[in-house]
Protein backbone atom coordinates (compact mmCIF):
# COMPACT_ATOMS: atom_id res chain seq x y z
CA UNK A 1 0.00 0.00 0.00
CA UNK A 2 1.34 3.45 -0.73
CA UNK A 3 0.42 6.88 -1.42
CA UNK A 4 1.30 9.38 -4.25
CA UNK A 5 1.13 12.78 -3.45
CA UNK A 6 1.25 15.68 -6.70
CA UNK A 7 1.63 19.10 -6.30
CA UNK A 8 2.32 21.52 -9.19
CA UNK A 9 5.78 22.66 -6.59
CA UNK A 10 7.94 21.16 -4.25
CA UNK A 11 10.69 22.19 -1.71
CA UNK A 12 13.17 23.82 -2.05
CA UNK A 13 11.16 26.20 -4.54
CA UNK A 14 9.47 28.11 -2.11
CA UNK A 15 5.83 27.90 -2.53
CA UNK A 16 2.65 27.53 0.06
CA UNK A 17 1.11 24.81 -1.30
CA UNK A 18 4.70 22.98 -1.91
CA UNK A 19 5.47 23.50 1.62
CA UNK A 20 2.18 22.40 2.79
CA UNK A 21 2.38 19.05 0.30
CA UNK A 22 5.92 18.29 2.41
CA UNK A 23 4.85 18.88 5.59
CA UNK A 24 1.51 16.29 4.60
CA UNK A 25 3.97 13.50 3.38
CA UNK A 26 6.26 13.85 6.34
CA UNK A 27 3.39 13.16 8.78
CA UNK A 28 2.16 10.61 6.71
CA UNK A 29 5.53 8.67 6.47
CA UNK A 30 5.42 9.31 9.98
CA UNK A 31 2.16 7.39 10.22
CA UNK A 32 3.37 4.48 8.52
CA UNK A 33 2.69 4.99 5.22
CA UNK A 34 4.94 4.99 1.97
CA UNK A 35 4.90 7.97 0.08
CA UNK A 36 5.96 9.37 -3.11
CA UNK A 37 6.00 12.62 -4.45
CA UNK A 38 4.85 13.70 -7.98
CA UNK A 39 5.73 17.64 -8.40
CA UNK A 40 7.17 20.09 -11.37
CA UNK A 41 11.06 21.75 -11.65
CA UNK A 42 12.57 18.74 -12.91
CA UNK A 43 15.67 20.83 -14.31
CA UNK A 44 17.40 21.84 -11.08
CA UNK A 45 16.30 22.47 -7.19
CA UNK A 46 18.77 25.03 -5.69
CA UNK A 47 20.46 24.78 -2.30
CA UNK A 48 21.63 28.65 -1.33
CA UNK A 49 23.35 29.19 -4.70
CA UNK A 50 24.14 25.89 -6.29
CA UNK A 51 21.83 24.16 -8.55
CA UNK A 52 21.62 20.36 -8.65
CA UNK A 53 20.20 18.06 -11.73
CA UNK A 54 18.35 15.20 -10.48
CA UNK A 55 19.26 11.88 -12.80
CA UNK A 56 16.31 9.62 -14.33
CA UNK A 57 16.17 6.23 -12.30
CA UNK A 58 17.37 3.53 -13.95
CA UNK A 59 14.75 1.59 -11.54
CA UNK A 60 11.28 3.61 -13.48
CA UNK A 61 12.31 4.86 -17.01
CA UNK A 62 9.70 6.85 -17.40
CA UNK A 63 8.65 8.23 -21.12
CA UNK A 64 9.74 11.78 -20.37
CA UNK A 65 12.63 10.97 -18.51
CA UNK A 66 11.27 12.31 -15.05
CA UNK A 67 14.13 12.61 -12.74
CA UNK A 68 14.11 11.09 -9.35
CA UNK A 69 15.13 12.18 -5.85
CA UNK A 70 15.77 9.57 -3.23
CA UNK A 71 16.40 9.94 0.07
CA UNK A 72 15.03 9.99 3.77
CA UNK A 73 12.30 12.19 2.52
CA UNK A 74 11.03 9.39 -0.02
CA UNK A 75 10.82 9.44 -3.73
CA UNK A 76 10.47 12.58 -5.30
CA UNK A 77 9.68 12.48 -9.01
CA UNK A 78 10.08 15.62 -10.23
CA UNK A 79 8.88 16.57 -14.39
CA UNK A 80 10.18 18.87 -16.57
CA UNK A 81 7.19 21.18 -16.62
CA UNK A 82 2.70 21.08 -16.23
CA UNK A 83 1.50 21.19 -20.00
CA UNK A 84 0.30 18.46 -22.27
CA UNK A 85 3.46 16.47 -21.90
CA UNK A 86 3.82 16.40 -18.37
CA UNK A 87 0.17 15.47 -18.48
CA UNK A 88 1.26 12.29 -20.00
CA UNK A 89 4.29 11.54 -18.53
CA UNK A 90 2.40 11.82 -15.05
CA UNK A 91 -0.45 9.14 -16.39
CA UNK A 92 2.87 7.06 -17.12
CA UNK A 93 4.28 7.38 -13.80
CA UNK A 94 0.93 6.56 -12.09
CA UNK A 95 0.96 2.99 -14.45
CA UNK A 96 4.32 2.55 -13.05
CA UNK A 97 3.99 3.31 -9.13
CA UNK A 98 0.63 1.93 -8.58
CA UNK A 99 -0.40 3.86 -5.49
CA UNK A 100 -2.90 2.72 -3.18
CA UNK A 101 -4.28 6.58 -3.34
CA UNK A 102 -3.88 9.50 -5.14
CA UNK A 103 -3.92 13.27 -3.28
CA UNK A 104 -3.37 15.84 -5.24
CA UNK A 105 -2.74 19.42 -4.26
CA UNK A 106 -5.17 21.55 -7.19
CA UNK A 107 -4.59 24.84 -7.34
CA UNK A 108 -5.27 26.02 -10.93
CA UNK A 109 -2.58 28.20 -11.40
CA UNK A 110 0.07 25.74 -10.55
CA UNK A 111 -0.51 23.75 -13.44
CA UNK A 112 -1.00 25.11 -17.30
CA UNK A 113 -0.32 28.60 -18.10
CA UNK A 114 -1.78 31.24 -16.33
CA UNK A 115 -4.11 29.25 -14.64
CA UNK A 116 -5.41 27.67 -17.93
CA UNK A 117 -5.32 23.95 -17.90
CA UNK A 118 -7.97 22.87 -18.95
CA UNK A 119 -6.48 18.90 -19.66
CA UNK A 120 -5.38 18.78 -16.31
CA UNK A 121 -9.11 18.80 -14.96
CA UNK A 122 -8.66 15.61 -16.45
CA UNK A 123 -6.55 14.31 -14.23
CA UNK A 124 -8.89 12.39 -11.48
CA UNK A 125 -10.30 10.48 -14.68
CA UNK A 126 -6.98 9.43 -16.05
CA UNK A 127 -5.73 8.48 -12.80
CA UNK A 128 -8.86 6.10 -12.39
CA UNK A 129 -8.15 4.57 -16.25
CA UNK A 130 -4.61 3.93 -15.59
CA UNK A 131 -5.18 2.19 -12.04
CA UNK A 132 -7.80 2.33 -10.56
CA UNK A 133 -6.93 4.03 -7.58
CA UNK A 134 -9.40 6.97 -5.95
CA UNK A 135 -8.27 10.76 -6.09
CA UNK A 136 -8.55 12.88 -3.15
CA UNK A 137 -8.52 16.50 -4.29
CA UNK A 138 -6.94 19.16 -1.67
CA UNK A 139 -8.96 22.63 -3.30
CA UNK A 140 -6.06 25.44 -1.90
CA UNK A 141 -7.69 27.78 -4.99
CA UNK A 142 -11.13 27.16 -6.37
CA UNK A 143 -11.40 29.95 -9.26
CA UNK A 144 -10.28 33.23 -10.14
CA UNK A 145 -13.18 36.02 -8.95
CA UNK A 146 -15.32 37.28 -11.66
CA UNK A 147 -14.60 41.21 -12.15
CA UNK A 148 -11.19 41.72 -12.07
CA UNK A 149 -8.26 41.57 -14.14
CA UNK A 150 -10.70 43.06 -17.59
CA UNK A 151 -11.22 40.46 -20.01
CA UNK A 152 -8.15 38.68 -19.07
CA UNK A 153 -9.52 38.17 -15.35
CA UNK A 154 -12.70 37.20 -17.59
CA UNK A 155 -11.49 34.72 -19.19
CA UNK A 156 -9.88 33.28 -16.45
CA UNK A 157 -12.58 32.82 -13.85
CA UNK A 158 -14.42 31.25 -16.72
CA UNK A 159 -12.15 28.87 -17.75
CA UNK A 160 -11.10 28.19 -14.34
CA UNK A 161 -14.55 27.63 -13.07
CA UNK A 162 -15.27 24.57 -16.24
CA UNK A 163 -11.86 23.10 -15.19
CA UNK A 164 -12.97 22.82 -10.81
CA UNK A 165 -16.47 21.64 -12.47
CA UNK A 166 -14.46 18.86 -14.16
CA UNK A 167 -12.48 18.03 -11.12
CA UNK A 168 -14.94 18.10 -8.12
CA UNK A 169 -17.02 15.92 -10.72
CA UNK A 170 -14.58 13.05 -11.29
CA UNK A 171 -12.43 13.53 -7.95
CA UNK A 172 -13.41 10.63 -5.16
CA UNK A 173 -12.91 13.57 -2.61
CA UNK A 174 -12.25 16.90 -1.97
CA UNK A 175 -10.75 18.72 0.73
CA UNK A 176 -11.48 22.44 1.23
CA UNK A 177 -10.33 24.16 4.45
CA UNK A 178 -13.66 26.74 5.02
CA UNK A 179 -17.04 25.83 5.60
CA UNK A 180 -18.13 28.53 2.83
CA UNK A 181 -15.92 26.68 0.14
CA UNK A 182 -17.46 23.27 1.17
CA UNK A 183 -21.52 24.80 0.92
CA UNK A 184 -20.38 26.15 -2.48
CA UNK A 185 -18.75 22.79 -3.72
CA UNK A 186 -21.44 20.87 -2.90
CA UNK A 187 -23.51 22.18 -6.33
CA UNK A 188 -21.03 19.64 -7.91
CA UNK A 189 -21.39 16.77 -6.19
CA UNK A 190 -22.68 14.59 -3.57
CA UNK A 191 -22.20 16.45 0.13
CA UNK A 192 -20.58 13.42 1.44
CA UNK A 193 -17.55 13.56 -1.08
CA UNK A 194 -16.97 17.23 0.52
CA UNK A 195 -14.62 17.87 3.73
CA UNK A 196 -13.67 20.48 5.46
CA UNK A 197 -10.06 20.39 6.96
CA UNK A 198 -8.85 23.58 8.52
CA UNK A 199 -5.37 24.43 7.49
CA UNK A 200 -3.32 24.88 10.60
CA UNK A 201 0.30 26.31 11.23
CA UNK A 202 2.86 25.10 9.81
CA UNK A 203 5.36 27.22 11.37
CA UNK A 204 7.61 25.49 13.90
CA UNK A 205 7.87 26.80 17.51
CA UNK A 206 10.41 29.18 18.29
CA UNK A 207 11.79 30.15 21.39
CA UNK A 208 13.44 33.55 21.26
CA UNK A 209 16.09 35.21 23.98
CA UNK A 210 15.10 38.56 25.48
CA UNK A 211 15.10 41.25 23.54
CA UNK A 212 15.59 39.38 19.71
CA UNK A 213 11.90 40.15 18.67
CA UNK A 214 12.49 43.82 18.79
CA UNK A 215 16.40 43.32 16.89
CA UNK A 216 14.16 41.41 14.07
CA UNK A 217 11.50 43.64 13.95
CA UNK A 218 14.01 46.63 13.69
CA UNK A 219 16.20 44.95 10.80
CA UNK A 220 12.92 45.06 8.93
CA UNK A 221 12.07 48.37 9.58
CA UNK A 222 8.96 47.45 12.09
CA UNK A 223 8.17 49.17 15.26
CA UNK A 224 8.88 47.36 18.40
CA UNK A 225 5.47 46.58 19.90
CA UNK A 226 3.01 47.34 17.03
CA UNK A 227 0.71 44.94 16.43
CA UNK A 228 1.65 43.00 13.20
CA UNK A 229 -0.89 41.21 10.79
CA UNK A 230 1.32 38.53 8.85
CA UNK A 231 0.44 37.13 5.00
CA UNK A 232 2.41 34.36 3.62
CA UNK A 233 2.14 32.93 -0.34
CA UNK A 234 3.29 34.36 -3.73
CA UNK A 235 1.68 37.36 -4.48
CA UNK A 236 -0.16 37.28 -7.56
CA UNK A 237 -3.63 38.60 -8.75
CA UNK A 238 -5.92 36.01 -7.24
CA UNK A 239 -4.97 37.69 -4.17
CA UNK A 240 -6.01 41.02 -4.39
CA UNK A 241 -5.39 42.25 -0.54
CA UNK A 242 -8.52 44.67 -0.90
CA UNK A 243 -10.01 43.68 2.39
CA UNK A 244 -7.33 43.06 4.56
CA UNK A 245 -5.99 46.55 3.53
CA UNK A 246 -9.60 47.56 4.31
CA UNK A 247 -8.90 46.42 7.88
CA UNK A 248 -5.85 47.58 8.25
CA UNK A 249 -6.75 50.84 8.06
CA UNK A 250 -9.23 50.75 10.82
CA UNK A 251 -6.08 49.38 13.00
CA UNK A 252 -4.31 52.24 13.42
CA UNK A 253 -1.29 50.79 15.48
CA UNK A 254 -0.82 47.35 13.50
CA UNK A 255 1.21 46.64 10.07
CA UNK A 256 1.04 44.51 7.35
CA UNK A 257 4.15 42.10 6.80
CA UNK A 258 3.86 40.24 3.25
CA UNK A 259 6.56 37.17 3.51
CA UNK A 260 6.36 35.20 0.51
CA UNK A 261 7.97 34.95 -2.95
CA UNK A 262 7.84 37.91 -5.35
CA UNK A 263 9.57 36.89 -8.17
CA UNK A 264 8.15 37.98 -11.32
CA UNK A 265 5.03 39.94 -9.37
CA UNK A 266 6.53 43.57 -9.50
CA UNK A 267 3.43 45.08 -11.32
CA UNK A 268 1.30 43.23 -8.85
CA UNK A 269 3.11 44.60 -5.30
CA UNK A 270 2.96 48.21 -7.35
CA UNK A 271 -0.59 48.25 -7.60
CA UNK A 272 -0.84 46.60 -3.92
CA UNK A 273 0.95 49.28 -2.88
CA UNK A 274 -1.06 51.86 -4.63
CA UNK A 275 -4.08 50.84 -2.94
CA UNK A 276 -2.64 50.98 0.33
CA UNK A 277 -1.27 54.28 -0.14
CA UNK A 278 -4.52 55.50 -0.97
CA UNK A 279 -6.40 53.64 2.02
CA UNK A 280 -3.71 55.75 3.91
CA UNK A 281 -1.50 52.67 5.39
CA UNK A 282 0.69 52.36 2.71
CA UNK A 283 3.49 53.11 4.74
CA UNK A 284 2.72 50.26 7.24
CA UNK A 285 2.66 47.62 4.41
CA UNK A 286 6.01 45.48 4.54
CA UNK A 287 7.21 43.22 1.31
CA UNK A 288 9.67 40.67 2.66
CA UNK A 289 10.00 38.21 -0.32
Amino acid sequence: MSLLLVSGRYPPRSDGIGDYTAGLAQALRHAGWPVAVLTGDAETRRHGDAATSFPASPRRPFSASAPVEGGERGEIIRLPRWDAAGLRAAVDVLRQQRPTAVLWQYNPFSYGRKGLCLEYALLPWLVRRATDAPVVVTLHELAYPWGRGGWRGLVWAAVQRLQLAAVARTASALVVTTGARATWLRQYGPRARVARIPVGSSLPAVRLAEGAPQAVRARFGLPAYAYLLGAFGTLNDGRPLGGTLGALARVPDAWLVWVGDLGGAERARERRQRLADALGVGGRVRWLG
